[in-house]
């Protein structure tokens, strides 16, 4: 089974205790790493980057220019969710459809 590296500000301490719940409920605690947050700067972070197979970053409220830039650097492939919610003036009707 794979690892999984989630490196990012705890901005919600509750959700963060489900997740880790979670975690140890499904018995992943060997496959899921959690760091609350490195520096921009970090050689940590760098480093986490050129180690990874990919970075995934489904945020909807992140702004995704800085952290794929980030990513990509020192050579990681990036991939980002595109279905963020479309401007609240546009109706039901009006938003354009999710693509896969």
């Amino acid at each position: 089974m794979s690892t999984c590296l989630f490196i990012g500000s705890v901005g919600n301490r509750q959700y963060y205790e489900e997740v880790l719940k979670e975690i140890a409920l499904q018995k992943l605690e060997n496959h899921v790493t959690i760091i609350p947050g490195l520096p921009h700067e970090s050689r940590d972070l760098i480093n986490a980057y050129k180690a990874a197979d990919c970075f995934i970053l489904p945020s909807l409220h992140e702004l995704s220019g800085m952290a794929v830039l980030e990513a990509w650097l020192p050579g990681c492939r990036c991939s980002r969710e595109t279905g963020s919610p479309s401007p609240p003036h546009r109706t039901r009707e009006e938003r354009p459809a999710l693509r896969s």
